[in-house]
């Protein structure tokens, strides 16, 4: 186990928020955009938001088990990857296209909120929120 490291157990519930919201996520890849969102939403935005909040939620779940250090990276990279996949799927799909951009949002996304999620356990001692 990492330094600063407290517990071996993946807290369950955590765990299932984290799977479900990455699931959403892959499953709205494949699907057509809704024009509403299109138009009134920056895929900038949409994607450092929906795919950073992925990340911060696979780094709360595994701030118990793998520390801080270990659970941002996790955090981060878990995300990278996941973005990854969706663009992937969505250069399978005609009405659907990928882009390198929507990972690189997808990163900062994550790393700016898995980054506040630390800040915030580091005031706590350590303890994730």
């Amino acid at each position: 186990m990492e330094s600063g490291a407290t517990s071996s157990a993946v807290p369950a519930p955590r765990l299932a928020a984290t799977l479900a919201w990455g699931g959403i996520l892959v499953v709205a890849a494949v699907f057509p955009q809704p024009e509403a969102v299109a138009a009134n939403v920056s895929d900038t935005l949409l994607h450092a938001g929906a795919y950073g909040l992925f990340g911060l939620l696979l780094a709360w779940t595994l701030l118990p088990r793998r520390g801080a250090p270990g659970a941002g990276v996790a955090g981060v990279l878990g995300t990278v990857l996941l973005g990854t996949l969706t663009e992937a799927l969505q250069s399978a799909v005609p009405w659907r296209s990928a882009e390198l951009r929507d990972v690189v949002s997808d990163a900062a996304g994550a790393a700016v909120l898995v980054g506040l999620l630390l800040a915030v356990a580091a005031l706590r001692g350590g303890a994730a929120p």
